[in-house]
């Protein structure tokens, strides 16, 4: 695959909305430029676009772009663009709309190079999002600028037609072209941007204090946040963040559903319960999962072993308090050690059945209710588990294999009909249901990105590896060097995956991934 060279245009500081003409480069995506159209923008202006590999020129006077599917085996490597520049740049989350448009969200420090675009910030962590049409070709990024101390991080996404949401953490004031972003001390946050332009349209903060949004789900009428928050007269105490807004981010109540605070014993600085993930039934209720330390809400439920579970829990809205907030609903954690078990990642099948991922230990489920107690002994690695929609009670479970303790780590999934892809990271050998993908030996040093489509009997459809070469440069938090998935999205005819390397000799067919750089994948699903 041959990257094509970057886009011309330039940016020395922000805030910045780009709006991309892409006529004066070719694509940086690995698609080959074949066609160009000349459709009418909503400005009124005209411009040129180059599209990608088998596109055709748009149906509409939108100007959307119509792509052919991604050839290849399933799980090729299709796509390929890279956010680069000095500093840390992070792509958290991805979704695609009707059309194919690609969206990222994230954060960087210093310099972010994506798109073809430069921009330059302080030293603390600037947020951003951005639109690539389905040739992958730059629509537009809109940066936030931190002021004086001010820092913003951008871990959550939503679209819809004509608006798309980012949730993050931010303190102090944040400032998009079109306006700002208070945090003052520090909170979690939701913006709400225009998908034609990127203008930020209106912002919410949640909650204060050590707090931050982590998923959020869209309904015709609103939209959902999920995270996590603090006791700001116990700060030694976390809890669930929930908070359901309408689409123009009106007036708000979130509710913080705290849990037990972790032992003085135990280190503080980490977050022990939070929601990483958060959807909506079919009948409205909002279903949880991410990590917690014991009952909610001053409640007796859950049951928690060992420091932390991983838990999915389905709630009725508006949610009740204590002990009564389970009623109607359900909660079903994962974990049986005195480890840190957590789900990552969560997606509803078709049914409506909850597909969980994350990191765990080999026994599940030790109590009510059973069905997926494991028999794969003292492992601590990555898991794929399905939940029943009506009770949380478990369909099946299957832990991913390797013989490197808690560096194989699943933490995001996607549903695409009936398959169900799964991205994360692994170390040494890989395999689920008896089935190798890497062998034992394969690989002697590093942690690599892997990308598992899979069927219902959990058969391996599709996969993908990252690769991992001998390199002098450590990852700056572990000797090893690693290739982090974070965030996919399952379209009809593409899967879509942003990550990251620390460290060095990361690659993706060949393509060396520089340390601290992120990237946008497109795979080949499975057919």
């Amino acid at each position: 695959m041959t990257l094509g060279p970057w886009l011309s245009a330039a940016l020395a500081c922000g805030p910045q909305v780009v709006l991309v003409d892409s006529d004066s480069a070719t694509s940086t995506t690995g698609f080959t430029t074949t066609t160009t159209t000349t459709p009418t923008s909503s400005s009124g202006t005209t411009s040129e676009v180059t599209t990608g590999d088998g596109a055709t020129g748009p149906t509409s006077t939108t100007g959307e772009l119509v792509c052919a599917p991604p050839a290849g085996e399933p799980g090729a490597l299709a796509s390929l663009l890279h956010a680069t520049g000095q500093g840390k740049q992070t792509l958290r989350t991805v979704k695609l709309d009707g059309a194919g448009n690609r969206y990222v969200a994230g954060n960087f420090t210093s310099e972010l190079n994506l798109g073809g675009t430069t921009t330059v910030v302080g030293d603390l962590a600037a947020p951003f999002v951005a639109k690539f049409d389905c040739a992958g070709e730059l629509l537009w990024l809109s940066v936030g600028e931190p002021e004086a101390d001010a820092t913003g991080t951008a871990g959550a996404l939503a679209v819809a037609d004509e608006e798309v949401f980012i949730g993050g953490s931010i303190t102090g004031t944040v400032g998009f072209p079109s306006g700002t972003i208070e945090g003052g001390p520090g909170g979690a946050f939701v913006a709400r941007f225009d998908a034609a332009t990127g203008a930020l349209l209106s912002s919410r903060v949640l909650s204060g204090g050590p707090a931050a949004v982590h998923a959020l789900a869209l309904t015709d009428s609103s939209i959902h946040a999920a995270g996590s928050c603090t006791d700001l007269d116990a700060p030694e105490t976390f809890g669930i963040l929930h908070a359901q807004l309408d689409l123009e981010l009106g007036s708000v109540a979130p509710r913080c559903l705290y849990s037990p605070a972790l032992p003085p014993t135990m280190d503080q600085s980490r977050v022990a319960t939070s929601a990483r993930a958060v959807a909506v039934a079919a009948d409205g209720d909002v279903i949880l999962a991410g990590q917690i330390t014991g009952p909610l809400d001053d409640g007796t439920v859950p049951v928690v072993s060992g420091d932390a579970d991983g838990f999915v829990a389905r709630l009725q809205l508006p949610l009740a308090a204590g002990p009564m907030l389970f009623d109607n609903g359900w909660i079903t954690t994962l974990g049986d050690t005195e480890r840190r078990d957590r789900v990552n990642g969560m997606a509803l099948a078709d049914n409506g059945d909850v597909i969980a991922v994350g990191l765990g230990h080999g026994k599940f489920f030790p109590q009510d209710p059973p069905g997926c107690e494991s028999t794969s002994g003292d492992l601590y690695t990555a898991f794929v588990t399905r939940l029943a929609a009506t009770d949380g009670s478990c369909i099946a479970h299957q832990m991913l294999e390797s013989d490197v303790l808690q560096a194989t780590e699943a933490h995001a999934v996607a549903t695409r009909e009936q398959d169900i892809y799964v991205l994360g990271q692994f170390g040494r050998s890989l395999g689920i249901a008896g089935e190798s993908i890497v062998p034992n030996g394969a690989a002697e040093t590093g942690v690599r990105m892997f990308l598992l489509g899979l069927g219902e009997d959990w058969e391996v459809k599709a996969s993908y590896i990252s690769e991992q070469v001998d390199s002098p440069i450590p990852c700056i938090s572990d000797d090893e060097p690693r290739a982090l998935g974070y965030d996919l999205v399952a379209g009809s005819d593409v899967v879509m995956a942003v990550a990251d390397a620390c460290g060095g000799g990361v690659q993706l067919d060949g393509i060396p991934i520089e340390d601290s750089d992120a990237f946008l994948a497109g795979f080949v699903p499975a057919p």
